[in-house]
């Protein structure tokens, strides 16, 4: 659901679905996409306010890692494993 902020077109979410994910299964293995359909901030200064939503209304999906190499290549940050 979502309604008219500025009376110009723009919407607002007020709630929904927020997250996204189709998978496929081909013959390489498992293909996913998925996005955030309220982007990755509320801050209106960030430059993560609007992205998602941006690639949501071009219908352009995050293509998500599936592989090690994938995922490896995708990293941000260091890889912590926890173990019981």
């Amino acid at each position: 659901m979502s309604r008219d902020t500025a009376g110009q077109g723009q919407r607002e979410a007020l709630f929904g679905t927020s997250y996204l994910q189709a998978v496929g299964f081909t013959a390489e293995g498992p293909r996913a996409r998925a996005l955030l359909a309220y982007s990755q901030s509320a801050n209106p200064d960030s430059p993560y306010y609007a992205d998602q939503t941006e690639k949501f209304s071009r219908r352009e999906w995050v293509e998500l890692p599936f592989t090690p190499s994938q995922i490896e290549a995708q990293a941000v940050g260091a890889r912590t494993v926890i173990s019981e």
